[in-house]
């Protein structure tokens, strides 16, 4: 059952009540959102789900420009993601996570 409600548009969105959202991100687009969230430890403790929420928040709107993204993921290799450590590098080693959230790296 789906339930109507009414939110202040002054409202942080930070302070919204969340809905669960369940999708499966590529391993390597998993690890530099991971890497992405590391750069922005100025800000405090930051979790994967507000950097989305952000990425989401600041995309734009033009269907040709969203059209593209797709188009340019779709096509993207391992590669593409940022992981390696050097541009002759054949292969990326990635960690394995567990469910949940991830520990702050310590440094």
């Amino acid at each position: 059952m789906v339930e109507d409600f009414e939110l202040p548009l002054e409202l942080p969105l930070a302070s919204c009540k969340t809905h669960g959202t369940s999708f499966e991100l590529p391993v390597p687009i998993s690890a530099r959102l991971d890497k992405l969230v590391g750069r922005v430890r100025t800000e405090g403790r930051i979790h994967r789900r507000e950097l989305i929420s952000a990425l989401i928040l600041c995309s734009t709107e033009e269907p040709v420009k969203l059209a593209s993204y797709i188009r340019k993921f779709r096509s993207a290799r391992v590669r593409d993601a940022g992981l390696h450590e050097t541009s002759d590098a054949k292969v990326v080693h990635l960690s394995k996570h567990r469910p949940g959230p991830r520990k702050a790296p310590t440094g």
